[in-house]
């Protein structure tokens, strides 16, 4: 007689052991096929700074107190100024007593601003320029140069004082504009330091040409004159921005920002809304604006053909604006220094380490394509500057022996180890032109 009982079942604690076994295997594959992904993509190392960028980048749109305001969105985060084009938003960040640089938002021109002081020991330096000058003043360049001036013997025993009128996308002649502005108010300068050139030849195609916005109006004009149609578009690239930094946050205080598989996630999730927020800077570049607007609005027309054209107009711009903030500045017994700002797509300006090259450079694409055709004319036009008797100083070639990584993101902007380098050479240039 055959034995017809069932087969000995398996106790539970066998099943969830297996059941455990095969879902810490899955998830082992599963690891490991994440980290292969990553590593085919370059993306295994610099996963810190990659998320670093992209919360500088959100953070720069979320905190108008310095970092970068790139693209037409940027309207969200600056307000209308009726002789400076545009500025930061007004807001009182509780520093109105900072001595070590003073901006817009700061209460700049109220009562114990650098701006008004009467005390003789002070040396009262201007900073203006775009987001490069705007972050050496706020990110540790201005403190570096404060501490080298301050050892050098033609104003040792002066407390440096900053007064920043530079900001995320000014160009000429915006400056020109500030400078004229603050000394119109009553404004003391003992100094000014200029570095620019990049916004000047890379944002008007941009942010300008496809709207037929004149070539000397601030970045984005149209985007500012409060067109409806495009204030959609600016929201809603807002939402993402802000959903990618949320996302950015998250993985880099995640218990499992050391997996393979949640890096992974975020990298391709990271990638779409990236993609989604390019494209809508894209329909806003793009956008097409009525014959009224362009008669009422726009400025005047440029007669320049093509983009090159329009490139040596932009520069003519950049050399008449800054003499002519040489010349009030001499009529005014202030010392004007004029520094092209260096940048990572200037050919043979720096050997890019690996990071740089993931991460901070994209060329011919982006706000950098044009440098190759401008920074050539900036420096011809330069020549110009010098023979009127303009402090000028080239740059462009400051990071060439430096083989760490320097440039942050990929259209201009550095790091406190290049705003240190920065803040020596504009040193070692302010000391010599005063020899």
């Amino acid at each position: 007689m055959s034995d017809s009982s069932p087969p000995p079942k398996r106790s539970t604690k066998r099943r969830v052991a297996f059941a455990l076994g095969y879902l810490g295997f899955l998830l082992v594959l599963l690891e490991a096929g994440a980290w292969s992904f990553l590593a085919l993509g370059g993306m295994a190392a610099g996963f810190d700074e990659q998320v670093a960028g992209v919360l500088g980048q959100a953070d720069a749109l979320e905190r108008p107190v310095g970092g970068s305001r790139q693209g037409a969105a940027t309207v969200a985060t600056e307000e209308l100024h009726p002789y400076l084009g545009f500025t930061p938003k007004l807001m009182d960040t509780g520093a109105a007593g900072n001595e070590l640089y003073q901006v817009w938002q700061q209460r700049l021109f109220e009562p114990g601003s650098p701006l008004h002081s009467t005390d003789p020991t002070d040396l009262v330096v201007g900073i203006t320029g775009g987001s490069v000058a705007e972050q050496f003043g706020q990110f540790g360049g201005a403190k570096q140069l404060a501490g080298l001036l301050g050892q050098t013997p033609r104003f040792g025993g002066r407390r440096v004082r900053f007064v920043g009128f530079a900001f995320g996308g000014v160009k000429q002649p915006q400056q020109l504009m500030g400078l004229n502005y603050l000394l119109a108010i009553g404004g003391r300068l003992d100094l000014v330091i200029n570095l620019d050139g990049f916004n000047e030849v890379a944002l008007h195609e941009s942010d300008n040409q496809p709207q037929g916005v004149a070539l000397s109006y601030p970045r984005a004009w149209f985007h500012r004159i409060g067109r409806a149609e495009t204030l959609v578009l600016v929201g809603q690239r807002r939402i993402l921005q802000d959903e990618r930094m949320r996302a950015a946050r998250a993985v880099l205080e995640s218990p499992l920002r050391h997996s393979g598989l949640r890096r992974l996630v975020w990298v391709l999730a990271d990638e779409s809304l990236r993609e989604e927020i390019e494209q809508l800077g894209e329909e806003l570049r793009s956008y097409e604006v009525d014959a009224e607007a362009k008669r009422t609005a726009l400025g005047p027309r440029s007669s320049a053909a093509d983009e090159l054209a329009r490139l040596d107009e932009l520069v003519g711009i950049w050399q008449r604006a800054s003499l002519q903030m040489h010349r009030l500045c001499e009529a005014s017994g202030i010392e004007y220094y004029h520094f092209l700002q260096p940048n990572q797509y200037v050919a043979g300006s720096k050997t890019l380490s690996e990071a740089e090259l993931k991460l901070a450079f994209r060329p011919g694409q982006g706000y950098g394509r044009l440098v190759p055709e401008g920074y050539p004319r900036l420096q011809a036009a330069a020549d110009g500057l010098v023979l009127e008797g303009v402090r000028y100083h080239d740059l462009t070639e400051v990071f060439r022996d430096v083989e760490e990584t320097v440039y942050k993101d990929n259209c201009c902007h550095v790091n406190a180890l290049g705003n240190q380098l920065l803040a020596a050479a504009i040193r070692e240039a302010i000391v010599s032109w005063g020899d």
